[in-house]
């Protein structure tokens, strides 16, 4: 039967990627995949062909390169078949040369030699070129399926990706691309090579009687039956091994992110008995898998030396009789010995194309979700005035703001206060699609912002957020997002780059570090300070050069100072622009046009600094505890 390749690239990195597979693969694919007993063939298998075969075409000359894979394969297992046949004709033609006669029969053994070394090169060839075909190609295909992804995320609803977390959606790439291309290696080498194969082996042997077809075919049944169906019973177990993994990886992580913690409280015991008990529930899991395993192998060992044993007898039994030759008794042993190695891998290919054909499924599901047609109609801005009129927003079934009414000017500064959780946030976050409205209407400069398209709507808006999500890139990329569509010319943008950094009071610290604005960030800008992490998002804003900025909370890691400049020196720079700002910071807000009040989830009041603390409680008493003023 089929041997795969020795010295395959592909087969290298799978081998390596499979000894860690189940930790990269994420527990809900596995779980899905041990409770259902399907197999690897028949719709399912069809299902995930049509789902990854859009991703082949994308590919240069995909057609050239599928197929000379599946040319390349048949060739090899052709190779892999006569390369047997052949040993079985040198034995024969050794076995009858005596002293008397060696002269003569020297050439067909010679030319026997030939035969067989030339299938063996002609195999080793086309596996090399197999390979040559395939990896790249998967490799391609994977990168296609995680920007396929990423893109389709881009056009979700802002609601669903809320409620996604980041590493969720990240291992949706990372699983989906391994799992895609997993998947189409198996295809080849596990479905394919092995169907071709297992018909080609299965005709030489009905040329020796149906006994030897019969033989083989129970033995290669019992062994795919017993494995199957203790494979679902494993995968389950490994479900629950690979979560253990994950909470003990999570702990140890945890650990070391609280070390400064732990030993300022002295909670070590703490930490190690929290250690100590994920680690017994894993190492349980651990064995309990093993021994699953274990048993496993021993019945699969004991199918197969007794399939062996039952073609030896029966072979030996014809050459009693004179109807074999040694040459066909080591033909006999020769598929049962190649019969050894897919066998041997079958569990593990059937397990890994099981848990590949699970992930494929949930991607394809991912990808159904519809994305928000941008077909609304261009906001067309005149003096940038904003209303909400009677709005609620939801999170979920429960309402977060209740019948929120305002209307503020075009060119307006106004300040959103009110405790924590009163609903602020979520009122600004409304422009941009999230938290959802549930009733009422809100409106840019008269044009209701739902009917029209995103694109144009945050094209006029600047967003400084509570985190700032900073690029694992320069300085210059994290401010300059908007520069493939700004249409200016590059000394224009860098200008503009350096105004918006002066505004935001981060030009002179850029300056100082070695690269200046080509220095590059750790991921979300760890390597900085989170005070400069914060100018830099109010930079990224302003670069934009927004008609409506909306600031959530953007000076939590600034000192009084700073933030009361920066606001200074915005409304100083972009008067006409109109602004909008959340904070618990009340001495930023002084200087608002209109204050508006919420507690609750509602709007209490509004108006000026001066006048709110004459006329609204909620306000008077937020001021009044505030530290300093």
């Amino acid at each position: 039967m089929r041997r795969r390749p020795q010295a395959s690239e592909a087969e290298a990195s799978t081998e390596k990627a499979e000894k860690k597979s189940e930790n990269s693969e994420g527990s809900k694919s596995e779980a899905r995949a041990g409770g259902k007993r399907g197999s690897v063939s028949g719709w399912p298998l069809l299902q995930s062909v049509l789902v990854v075969w859009p991703y082949v075409e994308q590919q240069r000359g995909y057609k050239v390169r599928v197929f000379g894979c599946a040319l390349l394969v048949t060739v090899s297992e052709f190779c892999k078949l006569y390369i047997t046949l052949a040993y079985k004709a040198l034995l024969d033609a050794v076995s009858q040369v005596s002293s008397e006669d060696v002269n003569g029969l020297l050439l067909p053994v010679l030319s026997t030699l030939l035969w067989y070394l030339g299938m063996k090169t002609a195999e080793q060839t086309a596996s090399c070129f197999l390979n040559y075909l395939l990896v790249p190609l998967l490799e391609e295909v994977g990168l296609s399926v995680g920007v396929h992804v990423l893109r389709h995320a881009h056009a979700l609803p802002p609601s669903y990706l809320q409620g996604k977390s980041t590493g969720e959606l990240s291992s949706l790439v990372s699983t989906s691309r391994k799992s895609v291309k997993d998947f189409l290696y198996k295809l080849v080498y596990f479905v394919l090579g092995t169907s071709i194969q297992g018909t080609l082996t299965l005709l030489a042997l009905l040329q020796h009687g149906w006994r030897f077809v019969a033989m083989v075919f129970v033995t290669c049944a019992s062994y795919m039956f017993i494995s199957s169906n203790m494979t679902v019973s494993l995968t389950e177990n490994r479900v629950q091994m690979t979560s253990q993994e994950r909470q003990y990886d999570g702990d140890i992580t945890d650990a070391f992110l609280n070390l400064h913690t732990t030993r300022v409280f002295g909670a070590e015991s703490y930490q190690l008995a929290r250690l100590s008990r994920t680690q017994e529930a894993l190492q349980a899991c651990i064995y309990r898998h093993f021994r699953g395993i274990t048993i496993l192998a021993l019945l699969q060992m004991a199918i197969l030396n007794l399939g062996t044993l039952c073609v030896a007898v029966s072979a030996l039994l014809q050459m009693q009789q004179g109807k074999m030759t040694a040459g066909d008794f080591a033909l006999m042993m020769g598929f049962m010995l190649e019969l050894r190695a897919p066998l041997s891998s079958f569990e593990r290919d059937y397990r890994y194309q099981r848990i590949s054909q699970t992930a494929i499924e949930e991607l394809n599901q991912f990808l159904q979700r519809s994305p928000v047609a941008d077909s609304g109609v261009e906001v067309v801005f005149q003096e940038g005035q904003l209303q909400y009129d009677a709005v609620s927003l939801s999170y979920g079934e429960g309402l977060a703001v209740m019948d929120i009414s305002f209307r503020l000017p075009g060119g307006s500064f106004t300040g959103l206060v009110g405790s924590t959780g009163a609903g602020k946030s979520s009122v600004l976050r409304a422009l941009f699609g999230f938290p959802e409205v549930k009733s009422g209407r809100i409106l840019i400069d008269g044009q209701d912002v739902s009917r029209c398209s995103q694109s144009s709507l945050w094209s006029l808006t600047g967003y400084v957020p509570q985190s700032c999500a900073l690029y694992r890139d320069t300085i210059r990329a994290n401010i300059t997002l908007a520069a493939a569509s700004a249409g200016s010319s590059p000394d224009e943008l860098e200008e503009r780059m350096h105004s918006v950094c002066r505004i935001a009071d981060i030009h002179d610290f850029v300056e100082t570090l070695p690269e200046g604005y080509d220095t590059q960030l750790a991921d979300q800008g760890s390597s900085i300070s989170g005070g400069q992490r914060q100018r830099i998002a109010i930079a990224r804003a302003l670069f934009r050069q927004p008609r409506i900025l909306v600031f959530d909370e953007p000076f939590s890691a600034l000192g009084a100072e700073t933030s009361q400049s920066i606001l200074l020196q915005v409304r100083e720079h972009l008067p006409q622009m109109t602004f909008l700002l959340v904070t618990h910071k009340l001495l930023h807000v002084t200087g608002c046009d209109t204050l508006l009040v919420f507690d609750g989830g509602r709007l209490v009041a509004k108006g000026s600094h001066d006048a709110l603390l004459s006329s609204s409680d909620v306000y008077a008493s937020m001021w009044n505890a505030q530290p300093t003023r």
